[in-house]
C-alpha cells in the first residue's frame, strides 16, 4: 500500500502533540531501557523526525540514531521555528522548517559536519571546496539530494551510535515490554518514510546498528568491501514493498574518526558508483 504524505505527517503530528508529561514518561522509559545517562540522555523537547524535502521522491537517505542536542542552539532553534508568537508549539511551522532544513543554515560554514561528510562521500569530493566548485553551494546540494532521517525522534547530546546502544534490543529484558510499542512505532515510521520517498538508497553508519537493522532489513553477510582491520561496507534491502536498498558500514561518519575515515572516503564512493550508477 502506498504511503501518502498527508497520512505520514498525521502520524508524526500525533507524536508531536503528546503532552509534556506523556513525552517525559516515554523519554524516561527509553533512558532507563537504553541506560542513557548524562549527556547521552534523551531530553524532553518536541521531537525532530527528519531534515530535508521528504515530499520530493528519489532522494538519498542518511539514517542516524537521533537528533543532536546542544544546550543553547537546540532550544533556541526549536523556539524560533516551532513556536508561535503566542508561545504555543506549532507542528506545521516546525515541519515546514524541517522540509527546508539545509537552506535554513545562514552560512555554509554552519552546516553540520555529518551532513558535509555524507554529501562529500556521495558525490566523491575530497573537500567542500571541491564540492562547491563542481556542484555549487553545499546547502543547495544537500537540499536537492539528501534527507536525514532519525530513528529515535528525541534529542540527546551524543550523536554517536556507540553511545546509543541499539544492540541492547536483542537482549531478553523484562522492561522491553514497557518500550516495545514505542520502538515498534519508530520502526514503522522509518519504513513509512522510506515508502513515501522511495529513495535511491539509504546510508547507515554505525557499529552498533547491525542487530537492529537486521530486524527490518535483509543484509548480505559477505561485505562488498572490507578494510585491513574491522571496517566493512555491506549491502542490504529493507523489507518493504520497494525492497529499498541500503548501504551499511559498521563505523561512524565522522571527520575525527582517523582510523576508518580514509577507508570510507576512498572505498564508499566507488561502491556507490558501482551499485547505483547515475
Amino acid at each position: 500500500m502506498s504511503i501518502h504524505y498527508e497520512s505520514y505527517i498525521s502520524r508524526l503530528r500525533s507524536i508531536w502533540e503528546r503532552s509534556d508529561s506523556e513525552r517525559e514518561r516515554i523519554i524516561n522509559l527509553m533512558n532507563s531501557f537504553f541506560n542513557l545517562k548524562g549527556s547521552n540522555s534523551l531530553v524532553n523537547l518536541p521531537p525532530c523526525f527528519f531534515s530535508g524535502n521528504i515530499k520530493s521522491q528519489g532522494r538519498i537517505f542518511l539514517l542516524t540514531a537521533n537528533p543532536k542536542f546542544t544546550p543553547i542552539s537546540t532550544p533556541n532553534e526549536i523556539k524560533q521555528h516551532a513556536m508561535t508568537k503566542s508561545t504555543r508549539w506549532d507542528f506545521t511551522r516546525w515541519t515546514d522548517y524541517c522540509l527546508n532544513r539545509f537552506l535554513k543554515y545562514k552560512k555554509e560554514q554552519e552546516v553540520h559536519p555529518i551532513y558535509k561528510e555524507a554529501i562529500k562521500v556521495i558525490l566523491d569530493c575530497s573537500s567542500i571546496k571541491e564540492l562547491r566548485r563542481k556542484f555549487g553551494d553545499s546547502r543547495i546540494v544537500l537540499q536537492n539530494n539528501l534527507i536525514n532521517l532519525d530513528w529515535c525522534p528525541y534529542y540527546s547530546s551524543s550523536f554517536s551510535s556507540s553511545k546509543f546502544p541499539l544492540q541492547i534490543l536483542h537482549k531478553q529484558k523484562a522492561e522491553y515490554e514497557n518500550v516495545s510499542s514505542e520502538i515498534s512505532l519508530w520502526n514503522e515510521l522509518l519504513l513509512d518514510a522510506i515508502s513515501l520517498n522511495q529513495p535511491k538508497y539509504v546510508l547507515v553508519f554505525g557499529k552498533n546498528y547491525d542487530f537492529w537493522l537486521r530486524s527490518i532489513a535483509d543484509i548480505d553477510d559477505e561485505p562488498l568491501v572490507r578494510s585491513h582491520s574491522t571496517a566493512t561496507i555491506n549491502k542490504g534491502y529493507f523489507r518493504n514493498k520497494y525492497h529499498t536498498p541500503l548501504i551499511y558500514t559498521n563505523t561512524s561518519l565522522s571527520g575525527s574518526n582517523k582510523e576508518y575515515m580514509p577507508f570510507i572516503r576512498k572505498r564508499l564512493p566507488t561502491v556507490l558508483n558501482a551499485q547505483f550508477k547515475p
